[in-house]
């Protein structure tokens, strides 16, 4: 959803693992998700608290890579288009 401020969308999701989170994520140059590099962080109210996120998608190829934190360490994951890989 977007917010009004360039680069900034709030985000909220369900799994059927149970997680449910919401949360923002930042791209600095207003392209959206799959463009460049883009910060998030979520808090997943069903007990796995907060995590926070960096990656980036190269606009040409659409290859992308993002490392995640949370309380469990650290996960790094590729992605093609949006959809993740590994």
């Amino acid at each position: 959803m977007q917010t009004g401020y360039p680069g900034l969308q709030l985000t909220g999701s369900s799994t059927t693992n149970g997680a449910t989170t919401f949360g923002a994520n930042f791209n600095p140059t207003d392209k959206g998700p799959r463009q460049g590099w883009n910060f998030g962080a979520n808090y997943d109210i069903n007990g796995g608290g907060l995590s926070g996120s960096i990656g980036y998608t190269d606009p040409n190829s659409k290859l992308g890579i993002t490392s995640t934190v949370n309380g469990d360490g650290l996960s790094t994951s590729t992605q093609y288009a949006g959809v993740n890989l590994t």
